[in-house]
Parts: C-alpha cells; structure tokens; sequence
C-alpha cells in the first residue's frame, strides 16, 4: 500500500494515524518518502535513532556520509574520535589528507603512533622535520641515527 507520504509532513501521517516513528528507513522508503533527502537532525527530530546506526547502513540508505565533515558526524551523535583511521578511510573520509593537528583537534591519540603506523596511514612522515616531529609530541630525541634514517631522515646533514 503506497501513500502520499512524501507530500506529507511526518507529523501530519503521524496524526493520521500512521506509526511513522516505528518504521525503519527502509519501510518509509518503501512508500514512497523521499527519506534519503532528509538531514539527519530531521530524522532524529522525528524520533529516528540515526545515532545508533552505523555508518555502512546510513550509507546504504543514501545518505551523503562520506561528505560530512568530523565535527559534523560527532555532533550527530557518532563516535568518530572511537574509530581507527583505517575504518575511517574505509568509510571514505580523507583521512590521509588530514593534517597531524587536525587528527589530533579531533580526538586522535596520534601522538601515541609509531613512525611506522602513520607511514602506514599515509601520512608523509618521511618529510616531517625533527622539530616538527617534536611538535606533534614524537619523542624524536630518543630515537637512533639508525631508526632516523630508515626513516628518511637526511641525517647526514645534521650537526654534531
């Protein structure tokens, strides 16, 4: 049985008595709602609970994840600063692209990374400087002319 609905507010259907709330996205879009055209705040305001829902099956119901920014996600409820970076390159987010402050700005124990784990990431790490390393709170000092090197480090150039 098709309705309408995509005409009608779901507070109007509600009142029609239509138990809007208790559907799934799947069944709404079933009759006809455009529910993939929604903002998540409006979907939560109409009682969906978008927060529970992981970001494989909001994707699979049209909506645009991949497009939202970090904070964005986290404001709707999502705990994004609980991801690893490869689950959230796996969603599509450009996390490669991110710099180490940013990473960090949102919750990302990137100053726990070893060298190898960020290169892994693909982060260009072999181009960071040792004082830029230091920045971002790597314990560079501590590390041998060896593992610097293996690194990418031109140590050569270093002074004594």
């Amino acid at each position: 049985m098709v309705c309408p609905s995509y005409k009608r507010k779901e507070q109007e259907i509600a009142t029609l008595g239509y138990p809007t709330y208790k559907r799934t996205e799947q069944e709404i879009a079933t009759l006809g709602c455009p529910t993939y055209k929604r903002t998540e705040q409006e979907i939560a305001t109409l009682g969906y609970p978008t927060y529970k829902r992981t970001e494989q099956e909001i994707a699979t119901l049209g909506y645009p994840t991949y497009k939202r920014t970090e904070k964005e996600i986290a404001t709707l409820g999502y705990p994004t600063y609980k991801r690893t970076e490869q689950e959230i390159a796996t969603l599509g987010y450009p996390t490669y692209k991110r710099t180490e402050q940013e990473i960090a700005t949102l919750g990302y124990p990137t100053y726990k990374r070893t060298e190898e784990e960020i290169a892994t990431l693909g982060y260009p790490t072999y181009k960071r400087t040792e004082i830029e390393i230091a920045t971002l709170g790597y314990s560079s000092y501590k590390r041998t002319e060896q593992e610097i090197a293996t690194l990418g480090y031109p140590t050569y150039k270093r002074t004594e």
